[in-house]
């Protein structure tokens, strides 16, 4: 599945920019055997023209067709009153906005950088974009999917903050879905 964002300009703000990324066939051979020599398939891209985010030169977040793939969960799953932590590109509200069965979106992003950046391209009655940190974020209402995607990389290392943002809100929703968080666990089950 691809998610077009060529609708999002490229532009800077402070430390945030939107960027298009061309990845070249040699390029995305070349990376993709490192992946294979690292036993990192989950990080194999295509070749092809994308968006990027970018904080300080850094990537955050792409539409990589890898990058969507660690989305294709959650995207499934949300339906009625979604809460999303991470606006990033908009990538995965994309998918979702128009989805009947997805009556709300509520968005929680740290950086008033991304939100003047992305948000603008997602003025919409049945999203909501809240200045916030996930961690400090409180609320008592109810959601039916709960995506949890603050993560600039994919890493084991997230997993501790997955747990913690999982157990915050277990009130809220029995559907937690974090980023890339299937990858590790079964990169930990298969080292048992």
């Amino acid at each position: 599945m691809q998610i077009n964002l060529d609708f999002i300009k490229d532009e800077k703000i402070g430390d945030f920019s939107v960027e298009t990324l061309i990845i070249s066939p040699f390029d995305a051979e070349l990376h993709n055997l490192s992946c294979k020599i690292n036993k990192r398939p989950e990080q194999v891209v295509e070749a092809g023209t994308f968006k990027v985010l970018k904080e300080n030169g850094d990537i955050w977040m792409s539409n990589t067709l890898m990058e969507v793939a660690t989305h294709q969960q959650a995207i499934k799953k949300a339906k009625g009153n979604v809460l999303v932590a991470g606006l990033g590109l908009g990538m995965f509200l994309t998918a979702i906005k128009d989805k009947k069965e997805v009556k709300k979106i509520t968005v929680i992003e740290n950086s008033q950088e991304v939100i003047e950046l992305v948000g603008k391209y997602y003025q919409d009655e049945k999203i909501q974009i809240i200045n916030e940190d996930i961690c400090d974020f409180n609320t008592d209402e109810k959601f039916d999917l709960i995506w949890l995607d603050i993560w600039a990389t994919i890493s084991r290392d997230n997993l501790e903050e997955m747990d913690l943002l999982r157990r915050k809100f277990s009130k809220n929703s029995k559907n937690i879905l974090c980023w890339s968080e299937e990858i590790f666990r079964k990169e930990i089950r298969e080292d048992v």
